[in-house]
């Protein structure tokens, strides 16, 4: 290929309609995957589409970043001469002829989305440099998701979480209720005189044991943002089907009667949500919080320092987090190698406060309020303990809740999706995935069916019917047998969550799971 082509001219040329996946596949003589010249094009020639076009977060970002990154993908295109490796092999240290894939992501790393990743493979992601952290580890032990443990002097709880990505249903609920004893006596009373949370180097995972966690604390609904908004062009909606957000009925009727404007539609809306739903209104722990983050602090481990914003007693010690927050995590069709990009479908504009002002902390991290460079944070609060304790209950005796304005508990909430998504993709039936929001949300029957299923695809099969589609009876009765498995491990529940579902990201069971229709890719909700 001789001639040179530009950003908006290597777009151009992908086709939304022929995205499917390749049979072609080549393999060197020494078994590592080749991707083909063209290939290669196709795949930038995809990227560069439902990227530029469909990713909420290029609207916001700056024109010095967007041009850069469009060079970057311009010089991969126009510098292909041949087969490539799929991705860089050997030795670290050895000096080696990078990867389609590993430029790929080099490119990729460029734009404000640390959720915008190369993933070869369902649950995979081509590994990056770790952020440098300067306040230390999490303290919880490798082997353990999490642990419970009161401070030397006995007046502190501290609750350390290093990762939930593994984590089951049953877990889910088990640590919900580990904290609850932990933290309050029968009559809703406090235990201890301060919690100190740890979510240093937690990456994330889903974000439903944490909001469980942060309702349970501020003693009311929570937001981890202000608004989440997609983007109103037909690249958007393709990520949204690919991601269970929108079936292909709704999809093709869209390409067929709307009238795309290339602007930002509110999905989500937290607006107001203080005044809506304050702290202390429904229980809530009342007593100073001590959170503790680092630079590798990110994705639903940031959702915690934002479902904690609103609390009076909140004091954030260590360093900013990671910045992998603001883009919504999603996914892009894959090819015959099983290689996909992250691609976001929503982009979530944060809270603002006195502290956090600006529209988008996505690299930088968020702020904190004691900044403990060079020291363990959670040394430094366990030996300052009294001090920052003191401050917080000061705001914690002067606060007034604010004049309650009308509940709009009938809005449509960030996890919706989640379940929206279940729905969608015949996952589940609408009556499992009833029951599964019952599990999470006690009491919201009446709200499931009044906001997730008319939210979710109206197409015959999924509308009233209590059933899956005929196509997916084999992967229900699969799904059917670990919800099964869930409930003799989770006794005290009896009912499923939405991650029975979380044979999403379970490698004994993926095979049970069927992709969106004719699409091939996996979801990933951190």
């Amino acid at each position: 290929m001789s001639e040179k082509l530009s950003f908006e001219e290597i777009a151009a040329r992908c086709d939304l309609s022929s995205l499917s996946p390749s049979v072609e596949q080549i393999q060197d003589v020494n078994g590592d995957m080749l991707i083909s010249a063209d290939e290669q094009r196709r795949e930038l020639e995809k990227i560069a589409r439902l990227i530029s076009r469909g990713h909420p977060g290029y609207k916001t970002w700056d024109k010095e970043t967007i041009e850069k990154f469009e060079q970057k993908i311009a010089d991969l295109y126009n510098g292909i001469s041949g087969p490539k490796k799929l991705k860089t092999k050997g030795e670290e240290g050895q000096e080696q002829e990078k990867g389609f894939y590993n430029l790929v992501d080099e490119a990729l790393q460029i734009l404000p989305d640390e959720h915008l990743k190369v993933s070869p493979g369902k649950g995979n992601l081509i590994p990056r440099q770790p952020k440098k952290v300067s306040v230390g580890e999490n303290s919880c032990p490798e082997e353990k998701l999490w642990e419970i443990k009161q401070s030397e002097d006995g007046k502190s709880t501290i609750l350390a979480i290093r990762d939930l990505g593994s984590a089951e249903p049953g877990d889910w609920l088990k640590l919900q209720k580990e904290v609850r004893d932990a933290l309050f006596n029968e009559d809703g009373t406090e235990k201890c005189g301060s919690l100190v949370i740890d979510v240093r180097s937690n990456p994330g995972g889903p974000t439903i044991p944490y909001e469980l966690i942060g309702q349970m604390l501020y003693g009311n609904e929570v937001a981890h943002f202000e608004k989440m908004a997609y983007r109103d062009t037909p690249e958007n909606d393709f990520l949204r089907l690919v991601n269970g957000e929108m079936t292909r009925e709704e999809y093709n009727q869209r390409l067929k009667e709307h009238k795309y404007t290339d602007e930002m539609i509110t999905a989500v809306d937290y607006s107001g949500h203080e005044q809506e739903f304050p702290p202390f209104a429904k229980g809530g722990f009342r007593k100073p919080i001590v959170l503790l983050t680092n630079r590798e602090t990110a994705s639903a481990g940031e959702s915690l320092r934002q479902y904690l914003n609103g609390h009076p007693g909140l004091t954030v010690v260590g360093e900013n987090t990671a910045g992998c927050h603001s883009e919504i995590s999603g996914e892009s069709p894959r090819n015959q190698f099983g290689y996909g990009v992250k691609i976001a479908t929503g982009h979530a504009y944060p809270r603002k406060t006195e502290e956090t002002k600006k529209d988008s902390y996505e690299k930088t991290g968020y702020p904190v309020d004691i900044k403990t460079e060079g020291q363990d944070a959670l040394a430094y609060t366990l030996g300052h303990l009294e001090e920052i304790t003191a401050k917080a209950q000061e705001k914690l005796d002067s606060y007034t809740p604010p004049q309650m304005a009308n509940n709009r508990d009938d809005r449509l909430a960030f996890n919706d999706f989640m379940f929206i998504r279940a729905i969608n993709t015949n996952l589940m039936s609408v009556e499992d995935v009833r029951n599964a929001y019952n599990a999470l949300y006690p009491g919201k029957a009446e709200r499931f069916d009044k906001i997730i299923v008319p939210a979710a695809a109206k197409i015959p099969e999924v509308k009233g019917k209590e059933s899956v589609a005929e196509e997916t009876k084999s992967q229900k009765k699969g799904l059917t047998n670990s919800i099964n498995q869930f409930r003799e491990t989770a006794p005290a529940s009896k009912t499923p969550t939405i991650r029975a579902l979380k044979d999403f990201e379970n490698d004994n069971k993926k095979s049970q799971i069927s992709n969106i229709r004719s699409l091939k890719d996996d979801k990933s909700y951190s």
